[in-house]
């Protein structure tokens, strides 16, 4: 069994007319959060054994954070890849199933609407510990916002909807 965490990023600074989109760092809020992310996934298990992150500073950050604290700085692999920066739900499914048929379990840190409609495409109909609406395409991760999918593939290279077994939002 493979597990896919999917965590938003933590609250970042306002966009701003003097600073690039991808650019924008999180607020002291958001570092807060990113550490309090961190601490629920470590009640979640398994542990990350792959962080793969859009290449914006306030994924970067968060993702930085979540390996401090939960001391992953050895031993796991952390893969920016441009594709997930404000991506749609199929880009992202592209980038996950490129992750290593080794990998067990991997943390994707993203972006809005994306992850989101994301989750909502996998867990149409899965059960879940808090629920999703009754519409899973109306779902809204909030920032910092973290679910943890179980998986029943093979290698991440045959993930689709189907092959989700559970859903679960961590509170």
């Amino acid at each position: 069994m493979r597990h896919l965490l999917l965590l938003r990023h933590a609250e970042a600074e306002a966009p701003r007319s003097d600073v690039e989109d991808i650019a924008r760092p999180l607020t002291e809020r958001g570092r807060q959060q990113a550490r309090e992310a961190a601490e629920r996934l470590r009640r979640l298990p398994p542990l990350p054994d792959t962080l793969l992150l859009s290449p914006a500073a306030r994924t970067r950050e968060t993702a930085e954070l979540i390996r401090m604290g939960l001391g992953l700085e050895a031993g796991c692999e952390l893969r920016e890849d441009p594709a997930i920066y404000l991506a749609a739900p199929d880009a992202l499914l592209a980038a996950l199933r490129a992750c290593a048929p080794q990998s067990r379990c991997v943390l994707l840190v993203g972006h809005n609407p994306g992850l989101s409609a994301l989750i909502g495409r996998l867990a149409s109909g899965k059960a879940t510990r808090d629920a999703l609406p009754a519409d899973p395409a109306r779902f809204e991760l909030p920032t910092a916002g973290l679910c943890r999918l179980q998986l029943d593939v093979p290698d991440w290279a045959q993930l689709r909807p189907r092959s989700v077994r559970t859903v679960t939002l961590a509170p």
